[in-house]
């Protein structure tokens, strides 16, 4: 089941499913940092579907933490994205392990 909302550090952010909201954007996803939202493209496969999911928070993680000349460009954010995705993906009893309870 798809979220509707995430916490990240400490913020909530509203997850969007519009396609629309990408049109004539070269991208799968964007987070809105400033509006505390997640906007995703519902009609690609699941698959991209998750791991843009997965490229956008690692953007919110990014902007909060790191200070301007610190934080990651686009091929890094790619990549660690990229790796994540892939490890909770392959490791479902990774997520919720580390969720404890």
């Amino acid at each position: 089941m798809r979220p509707d909302e995430i916490y990240i550090l400490g913020f909530d952010y509203t997850m969007v499913y519009d396609a629309q909201a990408l049109e004539n954007k070269d991208n799968d996803g964007e987070a809105q940092i400033d509006k505390q939202r997640i906007v995703l493209n519902p009609t690609r496969p699941p698959q991209t579907v998750n791991a843009s999911m997965v490229h956008e928070v690692l953007h919110v993680i990014n902007y909060v933490l790191l200070g301007d000349g610190l934080r990651l460009n686009e091929a890094q954010i790619n990549a660690l994205a990229s790796g994540c995705y892939a490890v909770l993906r392959d490791n479902p009893t990774l997520a919720v392990y580390i969720g404890g309870d």
